[in-house]
């Protein structure tokens, strides 16, 4: 089980805040060694702090997948579950926000978008339509394989707007995306 330090009250909770992952980013065999060996130092650097700066909640925002595409994301969910693993935290203990890479744009590319602000702000409010919902349906595949909880706004539960309790913090995720 994960590391319940901070969330049981026994010291503050130590939020890693990590961004723009891009896992299904392909390219050459370069890049891709690069990529692997940034990573893996990033893995190290964090798993090297002192315990009282160990990580109790990490945080992803924006761009966990490069295409919004399920290959994407079980490139993530590995590197993900390896380092919450080795961190001692549990799927609970993540957090992600979904960012303008996660959505699959062949899908999001088909929507029209609203011809003005009143009726963005009516399209993107909460709950959110299943319609805007659908170009995100692998990222939100994604966090539920992960077991990680949905975020609650008002009466409405999703993976892609909320707010979640965790470790005495409240997070607030929210996005913009292209619609």
């Amino acid at each position: 089980m994960g590391d319940s330090r901070a969330l049981a009250g026994k010291g503050p909770a130590v939020l890693l805040h990590l961004s723009d992952l891009h896992f299904g980013r392909t390219g050459d065999e370069t890049q891709s060694a690069l990529r692997k060996a940034v990573l893996g130092s990033l893995a190290r650097q964090v798993l090297a702090q002192p315990p009282d700066w160990r990580a109790t909640i990490v945080c992803v925002s924006g761009d966990i997948g490069w295409a919004g595409r399920e290959a994407d994301y079980h490139d993530a969910e590995g590197w993900l579950s390896e380092f919450l693993l080795k961190l001692g935290l549990a799927p609970e203990q993540l957090v992600v926000c979904p960012g303008n890479h996660d959505i699959d744009r062949e899908k999001a590319k088909r929507r029209c978008r609203p011809p003005n602000v009143k009726e963005a702000d009516d399209a993107l409010s909460v709950p959110i339509d299943l319609s805007h919902a659908e170009p995100f349906r692998e990222y939100e595949a994604f966090c539920q394989r992960m077991g990680m909880p949905l975020l609650h706004i008002g009466d409405s539960a999703s993976y892609l707007v909320g707010i979640r309790d965790l470790g005495g913090a409240r997070l607030l995720v929210c996005n913009s995306w292209p619609g």
